[in-house]
């Protein structure tokens, strides 16, 4: 285990590939997925509402907390495929009220659970990372500033007030050693990403709050 505090491109595939066959696998993919590639905290992705996820028009409206800039973000094919199936799942539980995830239980799916998920998943895909949520947060700053993303993009895309954190500094270092024949230990972008072009265009900031 390592001081490292975000994945790369292969790990993140290897956590995906982890969820395959898992008693809440349909729901922790499209979790997991929706957490990596939009930069959500724990909290942000538990209290998603039906209505922030439009799969017809393939935004999802992302309402930050932490005093966060709130966007709208396009979905990918992968994501939209994912969404589906969990939705499919979720009607069939008839539960009340408008929460996007839901526990086993058909309550609103608490962090906690969020969190013990990504700690049998790391483990079970024997990342080197220590199994923490933000670590699919700092994913996806790392993922945008591989790709070429300024900092004032990858912090409107992940709704950050500031970009002076040191992992936003261990981002940008990266960042600049690939010019030099580096690596930012972010590998696998076309997996990960789920295609060659870049992942997004700037974030929409008329997003509206839910």
């Amino acid at each position: 285990m390592n001081d490292r505090k975000h994945l790369s491109g292969r790990e993140f595939e290897r956590l995906l590939e982890a969820i395959r066959g898992c008693r809440n696998e349909v729901r922790d993919r499209s979790l997991i997925l929706l957490m990596f590639r939009h930069g959500l905290r724990d909290s942000e992705a538990c209290g998603l509402v039906l209505e922030q996820v439009d799969v017809e028009s393939r935004i999802l409206h992302v309402a930050r907390l932490k005093g966060g800039l709130s966007t709208t973000h396009p979905l990918r094919g992968d994501e939209i495929r994912a969404i589906k199936a969990w939705l499919v799942q979720r009607t069939r539980m008839k539960a009340p009220g408008r929460t996007f995830f839901l526990s086993e239980q058909r309550k609103p799916l608490h962090r906690s659970t969020v969190n013990l998920a990504l700690r049998k998943y790391g483990e079970k895909a024997r990342l080197p990372v220590a199994d923490h949520h933000h670590m699919l947060r700092h994913a996806c700053g790392f993922v945008l500033a591989d790709q070429g993303a300024d900092t004032r993009l990858i912090q409107d895309y992940r709704g950050t007030a500031t970009f002076s954190t040191p992992c936003a500094t261990q981002l940008l270092i990266g960042r600049d050693l690939r010019g030099f024949g580096g690596n930012t230990a972010l590998s696998g972008r076309q997996g990960s990403w789920g295609g060659q072009q870049k992942p997004y265009g700037r974030p929409d900031r008329s997003a509206a709050r839910y």
